[in-house]
């Protein structure tokens, strides 16, 4: 978990899978296999207090995953190997 004063998200934690209940999360996929299968779950808190959580794909057997955060409302993840940048006020976009 982290948390960074200057930035629209101000915290995030890793998940060990995704959460059984609350708002449906945002897939963020290649493609194959299907946009609907597990990857690297981390849920994000705006300073407004809303979250989101973000399931972010790679290729299968790849198990380097990290996170940081970049500038503005920049939210940057690489998870097994694949880059991903999006904007942490619509994660939807």
């Amino acid at each position: 978990m982290n948390e960074n004063g200057t930035n629209s998200t101000v915290r995030w934690e890793v998940l060990p899978g995704l959460p059984g209940s609350g708002p449906s999360p945002f897939h963020f996929h290649l493609g194959h296999p299907s946009p609907w299968t597990e990857g690297f779950v981390v849920r994000f808190w705006k300073a407004d207090g809303n979250e989101w959580v973000g399931n972010f794909q790679g290729k299968a057997g790849l198990e380097h995953k990290s996170f940081a955060l970049a500038g503005g409302n920049s939210v940057v993840v690489l998870a097994m190997d694949n880059f991903y940048l999006v904007d942490a006020n619509i994660p939807g976009n």
